[in-house]
């Protein structure tokens, strides 16, 4: 999709992207069990004006006037980080009662996706954001480098903690891990 950041700098297809992935929950969770999200209209519109102003101040301070896909990545990460989209979540089960055996998933299944849904419970505006950004620049690498559930799991810590971040940390993430 060689065209997705161009498609990204239209407010309406921007929204409407940003919804659709942030109204689903991940695989690990969906699989296991029902998860709805609770999402906040006013702020992805909010993302969207926070990422074109960090693609815009790209454009303004390179001599390129085009940032490169690391670069929207980033800004994209960044936006969607910080907007806290989704502002409540509704697991069908919590990772305590999945611990406590209180669900109706099978104890093998609790036990092997419990670290999964303990993180998910704390990180999950943080790991919708990153996955869709990842997805974004992926899109545009050849042979896109995966990562591990570790990295994941530090990207979306360092995203959780309030002022750690900025939109150029933010695309080192994406340009380091697909070099």
């Amino acid at each position: 999709m060689p065209d997705l950041f161009d498609q990204l700098a239209n407010k309406e297809a921007f929204c409407a992207l940003v919804k659709e992935h942030f109204k689903s929950a991940p695989q690990q969770i969906a699989a296991l069990m029902h998860c709805d999200h609770k999402i906040d209209d006013a702020r992805i519109e909010y993302a969207y004006e926070e990422y074109m102003q960090s693609i815009n101040k790209f454009a303004v301070y390179l001599s390129s006037k085009n940032p490169d896909h690391y670069k929207r990545a980033g800004a994209l990460l960044h936006a969607l980080a910080t907007s806290k989209i989704v502002v409540e979540i509704e697991l069908e089960s919590s990772a305590d009662e999945l611990e406590a055996g209180f669900t109706r998933v099978t104890k093998g299944d609790a036990e092997h996706n419990l670290p999964f849904v303990r993180f998910y419970e704390t990180f999950f505006n943080q790991a919708l954001a990153f996955d869709l950004a990842y997805q974004c620049c992926a899109a545009y690498e050849d042979v896109p480098r995966g990562y591990d559930f570790d990295y994941f799991h530090n990207a979306c810590r360092y995203l959780y903690e309030e002022g750690n971040t900025n939109v150029e940390s933010c695309f080192m993430l994406f340009k380091s891990l697909m070099h």
